[in-house]
């Protein structure tokens, strides 16, 4: 039997990826809603995952651990298209860097100058992608389960609780003691850059 510690995850995690905060967007009829929440000893391997049911199915537990792990990927899926890659990347930082440059500074300053390989066609490319991404019927809306609602309500509630506004050191530093471990261990690449 696995114990369960104060998360609700079994008492080794060391740390949990949990994408319950999903299930407050609607899906459209015939889908399971994303939600689901992995949890991890030390060394990555998957412990247990806590389904949409509050059920903690862990491995070797059969259909039910393969269910919940097809949830778990998807939900995680979803996730970083839509928020990380398509909101935040996208529409936040990569907007909000251009519209920086280009209203605070001079055409030849050196940042801008600097920046100018980095956010060239990121207009266009925000654009186009607004127009085909985010209308009613869109190419997101088919990817995923999202409803169209969801998919708007979604962009509000991740665009005032995303980390993208802290510095980054703070943001790296939010992650928590087994997060900084696996930094410190050379194991999640994106942070040590």
């Amino acid at each position: 039997s696995v114990g369960e510690s104060q998360s609700g995850g079994p008492a080794d995690a060391v740390f949990m990826v949990d994408l319950t905060s999903m299930a407050d967007f609607d899906v459209r009829k015939g889908f399971v809603k994303y939600c689901a929440c992995a949890y991890f000893d030390a060394n990555q391997a998957p412990l247990a995952i806590r389904s949409a049911s509050d059920a903690l199915v862990k491995p070797g537990d059969g259909p039910k651990w393969e269910e919940a792990k097809a949830l778990w990927r998807t939900s995680l899926l979803s996730f970083v298209t839509v928020v990380d890659h398509l909101y935040h990347v996208h529409f936040f930082v990569a907007a909000q860097m251009l519209r920086a440059c280009v209203e605070g500074l001079p055409t030849e300053h050196p940042l801008r100058r600097a920046m100018h390989p980095f956010l060239m066609r990121t207009a266009l490319i925000n654009n186009s992608a607004a127009y085909s991404l985010l209308v009613d019927n869109s190419v997101i809306e088919h990817m995923t389960a999202f409803t169209e609602d969801a998919l708007h309500l979604l962009a509000v509630a991740t665009y005032k609780k995303g980390p993208e506004w802290k510095a980054l050191p703070e943001h790296v530093a939010s992650k928590g003691p087994a997060i900084q471990k696996l930094i410190k261990a050379g194991r999640l690449p994106f942070y040590e850059d």
